[in-house]
C-alpha cells in the first residue's frame, strides 16, 4: 500500500501512524508528472481535496485519474452544494460538492454514506468507457 499526501507535514504523521503503508509527497495532484504516483491502484482515496479546485481543473483531475489503470476512486468532500455551477468562496478558498450535481454526477458515482456535513463516494473507473476517461 502507498499513500501520496501534498502536506509535507501530514506524510510524516501518516508514516507513524501506518507503518506498513509507505507514504511519499506528493505534488500538485494536477500536474501531469505527479498523477504518475496515482497509476495502477485498486482505489485511490481523495479526501477534502476536490472541494479546493474550481471544476474544470476537478473534471481534468478525474479524467487522468480514470485514465491511470485505476479501478476505484473514492471522494469524501462536504456535501452543501447549493448551486451549479460552483463559485469557489474567496475566504476559505473551497465550495462544497455534492454527487448528484456537476462536476461528480457527470462520473456516474455511487453513493456510499453521509455523515457530519460530509458525503463519501466512489467512481468505478473500470465500467466507465475508455472514451469517457479521455474527456
Amino acid at each position: 500500500m502507498a499513500g501520496v499526501d501534498l502536506m509535507p507535514d501530514l506524510t510524516h504523521v501518516q508514516t507513524g501512524l501506518q507503518p506498513n503503508c509507505k507514504f511519499r509527497l506528493g505534488e500538485d495532484i494536477t500536474n501531469e508528472m505527479s498523477l504518475q504516483l496515482y497509476r495502477g491502484y485498486d482505489l485511490v482515496l481523495l479526501k477534502d481535496v476536490l472541494q479546493h479546485m474550481p471544476d474544470d481543473c476537478i473534471r481534468a483531475v478525474l479524467a487522468r485519474l480514470m485514465d491511470q489503470r485505476n479501478k476505484h476512486i473514492l471522494i469524501v468532500n462536504s456535501r452543501n452544494q447549493k448551486m451549479e455551477p460552483r463559485e469557489l468562496d474567496k475566504d476559505f478558498i473551497s465550495h462544497p460538492l455534492k454527487h448528484t450535481k456537476a462536476p461528480l454526477n457527470e462520473y456516474n458515482p455511487r453513493l456510499l454514506f453521509n455523515f457530519k456535513g460530509k458525503e463519501a463516494i466512489v467512481i468505478d473507473c473500470w465500467r466507465l468507457p475508455l472514451e469517457f476517461r479521455k474527456k
